[in-house]
């Protein structure tokens, strides 16, 4: 890549202070071990205590210049030298206008889809993605799973990145002629103004529902903070909500007078008033099928996705990219092949009559939304396997039990990612909402919670396993485990087969030590 001068990425910022001469730039990095000579290192206000000790370890990597984003941060002027030193104010916001002036504002050249809410944005992004590359248009995507760049998978770290990874995502994109990207916008990301600097073309409302209250402390700012998405819209932009919940219909009726300028186009499954949406649909294990309306008629569609929820993940893709210009038939032609995102009501086959499903769930609305789809669709037991993450929002902990207890048969609380936090404490905390009920058991072990749901289970059963979805990992105090839901569950399948004899066959003894916790 091409230098661009130090002047030219901080135009338009309050600089405070500037230390040495304007110099070219080869790079732009925010963390001190990935500075390469020549290049920029931002020292972010997260490391104001260390700020000096951060800016001494890029410079002496070959950073030619640093930047310090919070006046606050006071870097050793002697021990930086000969590199140019800048202060400028603006926080978080000011690193993503340094990432995208470095880059060459990408974002205003591609068409971005942003999608937000608490859940269905890895579903209605990888089904965005699936539809447009179905109809021919190289596709981008950057979200929980992964971040689609070119023929490029690359696991994904964050469901945002930061802004400058995320800049240089976008400009990579650009450059392997990528002319859409979807992107999920999280609220943490919305909140820290890390997608700030992209000209999106069209944002999408799924729900709003509990979960980071831990980090933004009650619903109001929850909400805000996800608002803040239709407000980075392009003039004239496309703002697709789900009017089915109170949040979006709260947030069409508030669009309608902070920005007249939008398409707004509100949609809904259950029947309430909207621009489209889908009617007359019906379930089964093998999918849904209903009907889609919108202003130009109705068209039958035939999905593999279970449950309404997963019909408002299909019918806010499919009126977000209708109204982008879309061709409606290439659309309905390409919906029954879609699959579903990895982990979102991934099935998991037994050959034996065990339905097995796992889910990344790991919201109180998001459990229940499964349970409540697969309840009426499973003919004998449904057990469901999951845990809370620790040094997250601890109310939700017994709300998911209750939620488990309610609509479940057999519950087997576990551990999800407990981070620092004790396992059997985030337990005791869910098991308060299962009432102390003997067919809810608390078990540290995910591995033996999941081998003890599968082993117990019959012909007929169906198993949930949620919370960790697409993950393959667990996170233990500061230790990262490989760990992967899927692939456990097909080794405790073939063990079972191995012992047995028999394909598929459950209704093996558990073992006889696996720990109970009582609430």
């Amino acid at each position: 890549m091409s230098s661009v001068p130090l002047s030219k990425i901080l135009k338009g910022l309050n600089i405070i202070r500037w230390m040495g001469p304007d110099v070219e730039l080869r790079s732009i990095s925010d963390h001190s071990q990935q500075v390469r000579p020549g290049g920029l290192f931002i020292a972010l206000q997260g490391t104001a205590q260390t700020g000096s000790y951060f800016a001494a370890e890029a410079v002496s990597r070959g950073a030619s210049a640093v930047v310090f984003v919070d006046p606050e941060i006071c870097g050793d002027t002697d021990a930086l030298s000969p590199a140019t030193r800048v202060w400028v104010d603006g926080g978080r916001q000011a690193v993503s206008r340094m990432a995208a002036a470095f880059y060459g504002y990408p974002g205003e050249r591609l068409k971005v889809l942003g999608v937000t809410g608490t859940n269905g944005k890895t579903t209605i992004s990888f089904l965005l993605r699936y539809l447009l590359e179905r109809a021919g248009h190289s596709t981008g995507l950057i979200g929980t799973v992964r971040y689609c760049v070119g023929r490029r998978s690359i696991p994904s770290k964050q469901t945002t990145p930061g802004p400058v990874t995320l800049q240089r995502l976008l400009s990579d994109m650009e450059k392997e002629g990528q002319r859409w990207v979807v992107l999920e916008a999280s609220s943490h990301a919305l909140d820290q103004g890390r997608v700030a600097h992209i000209g999106f073309e069209a944002g999408i409302f799924s729900n709003l529902t509990q979960d980071h209250l831990d980090y933004h402390k009650n619903f109001e700012t929850y909400y805000r903070a996800k608002r803040r998405l239709f407000e980075l819209l392009v003039q004239g932009g496309l703002a697709v909500i789900n009017v089915d919940d109170p949040y979006g219909a709260r947030l069409g009726q508030s669009l309608r007078r902070t920005r007249p300028d939008l398409r707004i186009v509100r949609v809904s499954v259950q029947g309430g008033e909207a621009d489209c949406g889908v009617r007359g649909a019906s379930f089964d294990a093998s999918g849904t099928q209903g009907e889609f309306f919108w202003s130009r008629g109705c068209e039958p569609i035939r999905t593999q996705l279970v449950g309404e929820f997963n019909l408002s993940n299909l019918a806010l893709s499919v009126a977000a990219l209708i109204h982008s210009g879309v061709h409606a038939k290439e659309l309905f032609q390409a919906l029954p092949d879609f699959a579903g995102a990895p982990g979102r009501l991934e099935r998991i086959s037994t050959g034996q009559g065990v339905e097995i499903y796992v889910d990344y769930a790991h919201t109180p609305d998001a459990l229940e939304r499964v349970l409540e789809t697969l309840r009426p669709l499973c003919r004998e037991s449904l057990r469901v396997v999951f845990g809370c993450g620790g040094d997250r929002d601890r109310k939700k902990r017994p709300v998911m039990g209750e939620i488990a207890d309610r609509l479940a048969d057999a519950v087997y609380v576990t551990s999800d990612n407990p981070r620092s936090e004790d396992p059997g404490t985030i337990m005791e905390e869910i098991l308060q909402g299962t009432r102390g009920r003997s067919r809810c058991v608390g078990i540290p072990d995910r591995y033996q919670a999941i081998r003890r749901a599968y082993a117990e289970s019959k012909p007929g059963d169906w198993i949930v396993v949620a919370g960790k979805g697409h993950e393959a990992f667990q996170l233990m105090g500061n230790v990262t485990h490989s760990f992967d839901d899927r692939q456990v569950l097909r080794a405790i399948i073939r063990e079972f087969e191995t012992r047995t004899g028999v394909k598929g066959t459950a209704a093996v003894t558990a073992d006889p030590d696996v720990e109970r916790v009582k609430a």
